[in-house]
């Protein structure tokens, strides 16, 4: 998952149905803040690492991510069931815009 807040509250909602949540967060700075960040970390289940994925291993499943730890600068391989990518919500701004564009 990217991250940012939509990708936090995404981790959350995954974390209560899988069994283990990893978000690959390509920021070097969280902007996850406050009492966000306190829900992720106090999650037992959820794991942050700063990085970015290079590949996705598997052939019609899943098998593994590899991602680019920035800590260490190596490409690491971790196994995986599943990927849920989290791009950040899209402002439903077009239903407001028509009727506000008729004042």
């Amino acid at each position: 998952m990217a991250d940012g807040g939509d990708a936090a509250i995404d981790a959350l909602f995954l974390s209560d149905i899988a069994s283990k949540v990893l978000v690959v967060s390509n920021e070097r700075e969280s902007d996850i803040e406050g009492a966000l960040m306190d829900r992720l970390r106090n999650k037992l289940n959820i794991e942050i690492l700063k990085g970015q994925v290079t590949n996705i291993v598997g052939f019609q499943v899943v098998k593994a991510i590899k991602i680019l730890d920035y800590s260490t600068q190596r490409e690491v391989e971790k196994s995986v069931n599943g990927v849920f990518v989290s791009l950040g919500g899209v402002p439903m701004t077009a239903i407001v815009k028509k009727r506000w564009s008729s004042y």
